[in-house]
């Protein structure tokens, strides 16, 4: 097990280490704007044909990169920063933070076994990290219940499978579809079938939208623990035939509240990337 190089952390390191888990979960934008009136739902979709469309609608990439725009909330502080971000599938995640000047504050690279980090702020002993998940966690005092997958398919806007889709029930809105989670007992049973009790027993909703079938809502909410993950996604593009949300709001209420708005400005696809990370000596 990887332990981090630095502890304790100051306050300010903490904050950066939170922002960002948030600002990972953003979903791509696109190139081409195309606006239409939003379909009404008159027909119903099973689970299983859900599910089916949402997988037929998902990101196909290998790499990835685009430049972001953001305000964030954390506690009573704001904040306003951008970021480049650089990806490649089921690989790498790389993220470099900077102010509106365009100084860059802080660096990541996070891979499905590790993550580093550089503040460029802080003092000389409390500049790096490199650790997992787990060490993240215990470091910043935060439960992120995060992995690689998770983070990637927040990015990609696909569907991340917490459950079996055998668990969720399907209505209808006027404007909307909705995949919900059961009732706690077969969810708990869900859970124990597979032996996986990582996640806990956690009420999850995806709403999506009926003209491309991509999610515009995903509410995370662990009643037990009092905790809730939210994204909204709105402002939907076209790039390369495909959808995407030119703008995400993620809300997380847990310790303390977060909430980040995340806009795109540039945004490319399958384009080889590199991902620079060096610590000196």
């Amino acid at each position: 097990m990887r332990l981090p190089l630095l502890q304790p952390i100051s306050k300010g390191q903490r904050f950066l280490f939170i922002l960002l888990i948030p600002f990972l979960g953003l979903m791509l934008p696109a190139c081409r704007t195309t606006k239409k009136t939003a379909t009404t739902i008159t027909e119903h979709k099973s689970p299983v044909d859900l599910f089916t469309k949402l997988r037929e609608s998902q990101l196909q990439f290998e790499w990835l990169s685009t430049r972001i725009a953001a305000q964030a909330t954390i506690g009573k502080t704001n904040h306003s920063f951008s970021a480049n971000l650089r990806m490649r599938k089921d690989s790498v995640i790389w993220v470099s933070i900077t102010t509106m000047l365009g100084i860059e504050v802080a660096r990541a690279m996070i891979t499905p076994d590790s993550i580093k980090f550089i503040n460029r702020l802080a003092p000389e002993d409390q500049k790096y990290f490199e650790g997992d998940f787990n060490s993240l966690s215990k470091l910043i005092g935060v439960d992120l219940d995060l992995n690689f997958s998770f983070l990637q398919s927040i990015i990609t806007g696909n569907y991340y499978p917490h459950y079996a889709d055998s668990v969720f029930k399907a209505t209808e809105h006027q404007k909307f579809y909705n995949l919900g989670t059961v009732n706690r007992h077969r969810l708990k049973k869900s859970i124990n079938d597979k032996d996986d009790s990582d996640f806990g027993v956690i009420k999850h909703d995806i709403r999506i939208e009926p003209d491309h079938f991509r999610i515009i809502r995903v509410l995370m909410n662990d009643l037990a623990e009092n905790r809730k993950f939210e994204t909204n996604y709105s402002k939907f593009k076209e790039i390369d035939g495909q959808w995407f949300p030119h703008e995400l709001e993620v809300d997380i209420n847990d310790k303390e509240k977060t909430y980040v708005r995340l806009a795109h400005s540039k945004v490319t696809l399958n384009k080889p990337q590199r991902f620079p990370f060096n610590v000196p000596d």
